[in-house]
């Protein structure tokens, strides 16, 4: 038997639309559509080879990916093992920054029929399970009353983005085929599936049927004597172990809901599966997996970084912005908050620190920066925490790492001149000595080359300037789109010869670090890292 091939496939999303890409002639299966995504190498975890594949093949640096599901397939060549990703945020636009591999991309709806073909066969299942809500409502009339129960569907109601599976099997026959009708309709007004609970006694099935759902979802019990998959368009199940997934996924069942992972208001007292007993179960599962027990909207984004596809609620608030949820922090907010502590450390008019701090923001969270922004002073802040034993004035670093680029226009070489200007004019509105600003403006200065300086805490502002160069490689080739978006101005022969020249100078260096404790942290990943874009860079401009 051939050996299996482990594959990292990506499904780009992009609001209600996901990625084909058509594979090139001279490959296997050219002309048929795919994910895009690539063979795992030796010694490469499947997100690893997943960043680096949609790197090579579109130019683009994934920025949020979580694990979805797995799928095997054996093709006359070969025996697949894809895993999928699914990648929600990127740097970079597709074909743009670097030449795209496939012979077409094509987006298509997440609930509509595709529009291209002919599809790679290990693939055709995927776009079922994309065309699953991230969100299952289960209903608790029985508990909360119809009316209650009525009015958290309709808040909840997302035309096709929650999915409702009807339960309530404590309810008199009668009462649950009224209460059945009901959700139906309110269901059909919103394009909301609905899926109903079958105990094994085949009432659940008889229902499903009556009022037209999409499907019926089996409780644990039901899925455990039932020896073939009910003829629904929709059947998932209620799983609690490892047996109870893998019959869900021999039955050929379309998802399953996996719990409890948190305690719930019912039961308190249990602490449930937790994310990372979750996250071990649901690991290289081929259906798509809900999580169950303590879930709200607020913890859909944890669900899914571990695996799930979604999360189930039985009591959880459906709509929108509903469950507590902190309101995310403007661009630029702790980098000013640090700025302005600063400040204040050295003058006592809190109105003109705060100007200055917003000032600052201001600039690096300017239009046409991705790299040069605020998000890059918080993680030089972080790399300044690691040595901070080491600097001998503090505060003077801190100001040369807020003030270094300030003024970035590319292509411009006097960008660190006029940053150096610019902070020794506030630096002086703020009453530091002039023996200081002008410590502050050399250090700034030192950031256009990252030449070796004779004084430490320049060379401790270069290195963590340069921190980035020695990132894992998908950290590195986030900050090298980024930085391509801000000469996007450049065709990219222009781009490649000027890049190269900055990298090849670099590695040129006996040391790229100045400092020990960047060295044996950050030097051979660095040099990695340049060696690999060179490399990159060089293939492009051969075609």
């Amino acid at each position: 038997m051939t050996e299996e091939v482990e594959v990292a496939a990506a499904v780009l999303l992009r609001g209600e639309e996901f990625l084909l890409a058509c594979r090139p002639e001279g490959k296997a299966y050219a002309g048929y559509w795919e994910f895009p995504g690539g063979k795992v190498e030796a010694g490469e975890s499947v997100q690893d080879a997943l960043v680096r594949e949609l790197w090579e093949e579109m130019g683009i640096a994934i920025t949020q990916a979580t694990p979805w599901q797995t799928r095997r397939f054996v093709y006359p060549h070969a025996r697949v093992c894809i895993h999928f990703w699914r990648v929600s945020a990127w740097k970079g636009e597709i074909g743009v920054v670097a030449p795209l591999e496939h012979s077409a991309i094509a987006w298509q709806p997440l609930r509509g029929p595709v529009s291209v073909a002919p599809l790679l066969p290990a693939n055709t299942p995927i776009l079922k399970a994309l065309s699953l809500p991230a969100v299952m409502a289960i209903t608790h009339a029985e508990a909360q009353g119809m009316e209650a129960e009525l009015h958290r569907l309709r808040q909840g109601a997302q035309g096709g983005e929650v999915c409702i599976q009807l339960r309530d099997r404590g309810l008199a026959a009668d009462a649950r085929r009224r209460w059945a009708h009901e959700v139906a309709a309110l269901a059909a007004a919103h394009a909301d599936p609905v899926l109903v609970s079958e105990d094994g006694a085949g009432s659940g099935v008889a229902l499903a049927g009556e009022i037209g759902a999409v499907g019926v979802h089996l409780t644990a019990a039901a899925l455990g004597c039932c020896t073939a998959r009910p003829d629904f368009s929709w059947v998932g199940a209620s799983c609690h172990t490892a047996e109870e997934l893998e019959r869900a996924e021999t039955l050929g069942l379309d998802y399953a809901i996996l719990g409890p992972v948190l305690p719930t208001p019912s039961h308190p007292e249990a602490a449930g599966i937790g994310w990372e007993g979750f996250a071990r179960l649901v690991e290289n599962r081929e259906l798509p997996v809900f999580a169950l027990g303590g879930q709200t909207r607020d913890t859909l984004a944890s669900a899914q970084a571990h695996g799930a596809h979604g999360i189930a609620m039985l009591r959880g608030a459906l709509q929108r912005g509903v469950g507590g949820g902190v309101e995310a922090c403007r661009p630029g907010a702790e980098a000013g908050r640090r700025f302005e502590a600063l400040a204040l450390r050295h003058h006592t008019d809190a109105s003109l620190c705060r100007r200055l701090a917003e000032e600052i923001v201001a600039h690096y969270e300017a239009a046409g920066r991705y790299y040069h922004t605020t998000a890059h002073l918080d993680f030089m802040l972080a790399q300044l925490a690691s040595v901070a034993a080491s600097v001998q004035d503090e505060d003077a670093v801190l100001f040369a790492l807020f003030y270094h680029d300030v003024i970035y226009i590319p292509a411009h070489d006097d960008n660190e001149t006029q940053s150096a200007d610019l902070a020794a004019d506030r630096l002086a509105r703020l009453g530091l000595p002039s023996e200081r600003i002008q410590k502050v403006r050399q250090m700034i200065l030192a950031t256009r080359d990252h030449a070796s300086a004779d004084d430490a805490d320049t060379n401790i502002l270069t290195d963590i300037d340069l921190a980035s160069l020695g990132q894992p490689r998908s950290a590195y080739l986030r900050m090298a789109t980024e930085v391509r978006q801000e000469y996007a101005r450049y065709d990219e022969a222009t781009w490649n010869a000027g890049r190269r020249r900055v990298l090849e100078h670099f590695l040129a260096r006996p040391r790229i670090y100045k400092t020990p404790h960047f060295q044996m942290r950050l030097e051979k990943m660095a040099r990695e890292n340049l060696e690999y874009e060179c490399k990159t860079l060089a293939a492009r401009a051969a075609v």
